[in-house]
Formats: structure tokens, C-alpha cells, sequence
């Protein structure tokens, strides 16, 4: 499951521990603590591993290498700070929206994020188009296994010339955006749709990572989304290109069992790194109506 990994700092060594003890021991909060009892082996960890955030507890520091930093306080309603003597399931609780309203952070040339499942019919589309909105900027790249669209012909050759110029790792592909309104769908992002199953063209790892880099090179999106079929990664490994991984499912038992097996296969294969990645989402029909997905996003439940 994913996790936000946050650093704890300050004078009160004990309370920091106890505190990260409650988060790491509750695998319904989603935070993996580590506790610092220098500033400098701050310095030091954060110049070689990755943090969301830093809880600091007691005087000012500036961030370290881009790790943003919320305070603890002594002081009930204190701006822009979290009070120290209440329970440690409602820090968590602001934490974890404060995090959520920066969802996931978005660094130099963006964030890209695989929107995938081994469960049909869970919503993945509606989900990969809703972080596109909140993102701004951003583009959606549609990879269905099936693609049951019916546009023009235009946008139909588009989708073709795409997935084509993708195989063959081909610039030209930037030519095929799609912009703004495409057809029916008013659109708030970008685009780049395959309207033919992809399994016509053999897409690996390299693929996607050119692909990745001549997006940071041209084109500069806060976010880049793809709506992944379930064997549009070349391999498992594909995944772990991505800055996070979004798996959602329904709350059947049928799915509850295909996300088993899934997480399973990734736990038994070794892929730590994919496995802090993902984020499992079980969506419900009243998760699909207006605004509850970006409220889901900004409460840190995506």
C-alpha cells in the first residue's frame, strides 16, 4: 500500500518516538515515520532519500533540499500549525491532509502517475481524467486494452499515428496531441488516445521511458497520466517508471481477490521499490459523482 514518508524532528526525542511508533504500527494510516535526533542527519538523509514532508516540533528551520516542513505547536489554534497535546490519530488525520492538498508533489518536469487494475469496470478512466482536471496542465495518455470509442476519422487516424510514432520512439508523436475539445468531450487537459488495441504495436520499458524524456524535454506538464489495460506494461517493471502507481477496484469480493493476487505477485517478486508506489482504491458508485474524487484527492484518500 502507499505510503507518505515523513521525518520527525525536535527537542522532545521520547514524544517524536511515541508518535512515530503510532504511525508505523496502524497500516490504516498511511504514513512511515522515521525520527531524527540531529538537525544535521537531516541534512544528511535528505540529500540521498526522498521525504513528503518534514514534522518539526519546537524552532525554525528552512526546508531541506525541497522537503517541505509543518510545525508542531504547544499552542491550540496556532496558524499554520498542528497542535502537540492532542491524540496522535487526529496529527495524523493533519498530516494527511496537508499532504493531500499537495497530493503528490510535483518536482522539476512533473509527476507521472499510472492509473492501472487488474479488475474491469472499476472506474479507472473516470479516475485518470479527474487527475488530470486537478492537476492542471497535465496530459492523459489512454491505453485500453480494447479502445470502444467511436470518434472521426480524424481523431481516429490521430490515435493511430500515436501509438505508432510511440513503438518507434518518433517525435512526431508531440504532433498528435490533442488540445482543449475533442469531439463530444470538453476536456480540461491534453490528450494522446490509442484508438487501435495497443498489442498491434510492441511497446517496452524503453518506450516509455524515451517517451518520459522527451516530455521533460518539450512539453513540461505538471502531471502526466496514463490509463493503463491491464497488459499495457511491457512487464511489471514497466510500473516502476512511474512516480506512483493508482490501482482501484470495487468493493466485490471478486475484485478484493484479483487485488490479492496482484499485491501478492509484487510482494513475492521483490519489487519493493513498485510496492511503495501503489496506492490500492476501492470506489463505490457515489465515489463517481461530482467533486467527490477531487475531495478524496486533496483528504490524501488518492
Amino acid at each position: 500500500m502507499f505510503s507518505y514518508k515523513i521525518g520527525i524532528y525536535g527537542s522532545d526525542f521520547h514524544y517524536n518516538v511515541k508518535l512515530m511508533e503510532y504511525f508505523n504500527c496502524h497500516e490504516d494510516i498511511p504514513l512511515k515515520a522515521s525520527v531524527f535526533s540531529t538537525w544535521e542527519s537531516v541534512s544528511e538523509y535528505t540529500r540521498q532519500n526522498d521525504l513528503n514532508l518534514l514534522v518539526l516540533d519546537g524552532e525554525n528551520h528552512e526546508e531541506k533540499n525541497g522537503v517541505p516542513i509543518l510545525y508542531l505547536s504547544e499552542q491550540k489554534n496556532a496558524e499554520d500549525r498542528i497542535f502537540k497535546y492532542q491524540s496522535a490519530g487526529r496529527i495524523a488525520k493533519h498530516i494527511i491532509h496537508f499532504l493531500g492538498q499537495k497530493s503528490v508533489s510535483i518536482r522539476g518536469n512533473g509527476v507521472w502517475i499510472a492509473v492501472y487494475s487488474p479488475v474491469g469496470r472499476c472506474g479507472k478512466t473516470t479516475l485518470s481524467k479527474s487527475l488530470c482536471r486537478y492537476f492542471e496542465n497535465s496530459l492523459y495518455v489512454g491505453l485500453e486494452d480494447f479502445p470502444s470509442d467511436s470518434k472521426g476519422e480524424a481523431a481516429q487516424k490521430d490515435g493511430e499515428m500515436f501509438l505508432y510514432y510511440f513503438a518507434s520512439m518518433n517525435e512526431k508523436i508531440l504532433e498528435h496531441i490533442s488540445h482543449g475539445c475533442e469531439g463530444r468531450e470538453v476536456m480540461d487537459f491534453d490528450s494522446l488516445t490509442a484508438t487501435v488495441c495497443y498489442l498491434e504495436r510492441r511497446l517496452t520499458d524503453e518506450n516509455f521511458k524515451w517517451f518520459k524524456k522527451i516530455l521533460s524535454e518539450k512539453a513540461h506538464y505538471n502531471a502526466v497520466i496514463f490509463d493503463m489495460g491491464v497488459t499495457a506494461p511491457a512487464s511489471i517493471d514497466t510500473l516502476e517508471l512511474f512516480d506512483r502507481v493508482i490501482v482501484p477496484a470495487l468493493p466485490d469480493e471478486h475484485s478484493k481477490k484479483k487485488l490479492l493476487y496482484f499485491s501478492d505477485f509484487v510482494k513475492k517478486n521483490g519489487y519493493r521499490g513498485l510496492e511503495e508506489k501503489i496506492k490500492y482504491i476501492t470506489f463505490s458508485n457515489k465515489d463517481f459523482e461530482e467533486g467527490s474524487i477531487r475531495e478524496m484527492i486533496e483528504k490524501g484518500a488518492i
